[in-house]
């Protein structure tokens, strides 16, 4: 009789449970019940994802819903879906619409999937052709090689983010953990004005995130992100296709890819890409995703890849596999070319005419091979040259040792060479080749080689190495003095940037001295450098960056050129009382300009900016209609009478008007 009751009671309790989730399903209301027959198919931890029906489009997609409350979370919520709808590549999944339901809850709906994530894949073990998950896995690398070109790092790529669709479709999805971040790339998605106001209201810096296994060791350590982070996890993902089971990583692994003995059946070029992927060390990884695809496809071509650093026993067996046919078919034709050899050797009267006529036949090869060399060193030389004048001096000392082992007697190719040895700091070795074709250079050089001995590696080290070298306008000093100029930007602390800085700036403008508030704090910088009227070139500092600039002050200069400031994220910038600039790099995304008395017209250049304070009196201004556009400024000083009262009426109502 109990036994009956108990059954009564969990059969009421599971009809509740069916009522209840009927309830809230239909209780969601979202687009004026644009929406309909809503059905519950996913649920995170910050999310809810429906199947509903599109009465406008007439079609079924997914729709995404915020479960938490906080204005934060509506804020990272709302960041996923805009940054995801920035993303337009065929294998990242699309956001048809983003919005709010009618009780202000934010939403976003996107494709509906209809097939299996590669975890479910994996956990299936589906038995699928090697080829077959390579060229998926290449679709999911060109998908991230997209993002990373709009700086936009995933930070949570693993299988069950990737969905493969019932007809080979692959789509990256869930971009929740995103991040952007201020690196080289083609567009910086922060250019888009909603996204950069959610940003600010969302920080993910310092905060690990990601799933165990496809986390990087740098992110364990110093929640360091970067583009080689999403590398480790591609080569997390890579492990997982290759050999079927999870990457993971023991405190004490010496090594960081482990295959097994039931793993011999992968190629060892695989491997070798995969533990490139997954190296410990950020550095030693594959620096971006395209190098690794890169090696993926050399592998699927038949070459061996860069990871592997093949042997040439291996690069033959490679050779071989791809030109089978050719080889048997030239193999044979070796073996019918030996017995007629053979046969011939065997007649007294033709053997001597025979081995003169292979002789010949070698010789004429061996010059064909020695013009050939030839032909290409003028090539290299040229492409050495050009690379040393545009700031690439590792290119350069490559090339030019290439022409200088095939002709270390050419003095062009020795001048070349000891300049762009010069370039890379190494001294010594640059006298060596330089002493007989270009003493005055070999001496410098020389010079130098005692400074790096005498002195330990500090800015005044190197504030010591450029004036050795000197810099006159467009030479090769100039050009040496800039390689190492930028080399040590990019390796120095924020302070030590500034102390050569300032240094570089007095040489380059042949100050004797220079007014100049430099400094470092809250991971910006503030650099003032205004009053001093003899500073006209800015060149060194085009290298500096990408960095943040809280405070950019030219006031009262001659700077002649903006575009060494390009790679600089500048927040209030100060150029009162400039002379007339180029500004085809103004595009910074200013919060304060100050340009009173400058002879530069700004307007063309500040439609939508979000610029809150802007002083432009005595300034050209050519269009005052462009202030109507500025929805976030805060301060106007424009010169009494050219603010016409139309333009004025348009301003934002907490605008202050200052008039002088």
């Amino acid at each position: 009789m109990d036994s009956d009751n108990n059954n009564f009671s969990d059969f009421l309790q599971t009809q509740y449970k069916l009522v209840q989730e009927k309830i809230e399903t239909d209780s969601l209301s979202v687009g004026n019940e644009r929406y309909l027959r809503k059905q519950l198919i996913g649920e995170g931890s910050q999310k809810q994802i429906y199947q509903v029906y599109d009465t406008t489009c007439s079609r079924e997609i997914a729709l995404a819903v915020l479960k938490g409350e906080s204005q934060e979370e509506k804020a990272q919520f709302m960041r996923e879906a805009r940054i995801t709808a920035l993303l337009q590549h065929p294998n990242i999944m699309p956001i048809y619409e983003t919005g709010r339901d009618d009780l202000g809850h934010p939403y976003f709906t996107m494709k509906l999937g209809r097939g299996d994530t590669l975890q479910d894949l994996l956990i299936a073990q589906s038995k699928m052709p090697l080829q077959e998950l390579l060229a998926l896995f290449l679709k999911v690398c060109e998908a991230l090689i997209y993002a990373h070109s709009k700086g936009i790092l995933h930070r949570d790529l693993k299988p069950e983010n990737i969905y493969i669709g019932q007809f080979g479709e692959v789509l990256l999805c869930d971009w929740g953990l995103a991040n952007i971040v201020f690196e080289d790339c083609d567009e910086k998605m922060l250019d888009d004005q909603d996204l950069q106001d959610l940003n600010l209201k969302v920080s993910l810096k310092g905060v690990i995130k990601g799933t165990p296994g496809f986390i990087a060791p740098e992110i364990l350590k110093d929640a360091d992100y970067s583009f080689q982070s999403d590398v480790y996890a591609l080569g997390s993902i890579f492990y997982s296709l290759l050999t079927g089971k999870d990457h993971s990583l023991e405190k004490n692994d010496s090594s960081l890819v482990i295959f097994h003995n039931e793993d011999k059946a992968i190629a060892e070029s695989l491997k070798a890409i995969c533990a490139k992927a997954l190296e410990l060390n950020k550095e030693a990884r594959y620096q971006s995703v395209n190098e690794m695809v890169l090696d993926i496809r050399a592998y699927l071509n038949g070459f061996a890849p860069k990871a592997e650093e093949a042997s040439t026993l291996t690069q033959l067996k490679l050779l071989y596999q791809r030109n089978k046919r050719v080889m048997n078919t030239s193999a044979f034709f070796m073996l019918v070319l030996i017995s007629l050899g053979i046969s011939f050797i065997t007649s007294l009267q033709h053997k001597e005419k025979q081995a003169l006529s292979l002789l010949n036949q070698l010789k004429e090869s061996d010059l064909k091979r020695q013009n050939a060399e030839a032909e290409l060193i003028p090539h290299y030389l040229q492409k050495a040259e050009t690379a040393f004048l545009e700031g690439q001096p590792d290119t350069a000392l490559t090339l030019a040792q290439v022409c200088y082992n095939f002709d270390p007697q050419n003095k062009q190719v020795c001048d070349l060479y000891g300049k762009a040895l010069m370039s890379m700091q190494k001294f010594a070795d640059a006298s060596e080749i330089l002493k007989n074709i270009n003493p005055k250079m070999a001496s410098i050089a020389l010079t130098c080689t005692q400074i790096k001995n005498q002195q330990s590696q500090t800015p005044d080290q190197t504030i010591a190495l450029l004036k050795a070298v000197g810099v006159e306008p467009e030479n090769d000093k100039a050009y040496i003095y800039r390689n190492i100029l930028y080399q040590e930007f990019a390796k120095s602390e924020p302070q030590s940037k500034l102390k050569l800085l300032r240094s570089v700036l007095m040489m380059r403008n042949k100050l004797s001295s220079m007014n100049s508030v430099l400094e470092f704090k809250d991971d910006a910088y503030t650099i003032d450098l205004s009053n001093n009227p003899d500073l006209k070139i800015l060149n060194v500092l085009a290298k500096f960056g990408p960095a943040v600039v809280k405070k950019f002050d030219l006031s009262h200069t001659q700077v002649k050129s903006l575009y060494s400031i390009k790679n600089l994220t500048i927040i209030n910038l100060h150029l009162r009382h400039t002379g007339k600039l180029p500004l085809e790099n103004f595009n910074h995304f200013y919060e304060y300009l100050d340009a009173e008395g400058s002879q530069n017209d700004f307007s063309p250049f500040l439609k939508n900016k979000p610029v809150q304070y802007l002083n432009i009196h005595q300034s050209p201004f050519g269009n005052y209609g462009v202030l109507t556009t500025l929805k976030k400024l805060k301060t106007l000083i424009v010169t009494k009478g050219a603010l016409a009262q139309n333009v004025r009426r348009k301003l934002p109502k907490d605008c202050q008007v200052i008039e002088k």
